[in-house]
């Protein structure tokens, strides 16, 4: 958890070829629901917000996010990553999420009304 400010809200993400990280949480919304379909038995919240809980979650999150990335793993590095491998390339970072919504756009804690 290197980059992520202690009591700021966190996000999982999962580390890039080049090092960077990747909040899955960024992804679109069909990401999520195709690994559900993968996995029908466990819940999408559960799959983008707590995607170590399961193994075979874990593991088509890491996948998928690569993808989405342009950095896809092969079929026989997805299907001997280990544990501790695939441990490795999740890490929790702040979450930049707006907190603060009105009339439908992020807006900033301290600005003004965005309505007009």
């Amino acid at each position: 958890m290197s980059d992520a400010t202690e009591d700021a809200p966190k996000t999982w993400a999962v580390k890039l070829p080049d090092g960077t990280m990747q909040r899955f949480t960024d992804l679109p919304c069909a990401v999520i629901e195709q690994i559900a379909a993968d996995v029908p038995d466990v819940s999408q919240f559960t799959i983008a917000f707590a995607p170590l809980t399961d193994l075979r979650v874990a593991r088509r999150v890491w996948r998928a996010t690569l993808t989405h990335a342009g950095h896809a793993p092969t079929e026989d590095q997805f299907n001997a990553i280990t544990v501790n491998e695939l441990y490795e390339q999740f890490e929790q970072v702040d979450d930049d999420t707006p907190g603060v919504y009105e009339d439908g756009a992020p807006k900033a804690a301290d600005a003004g009304s965005t309505a007009g």
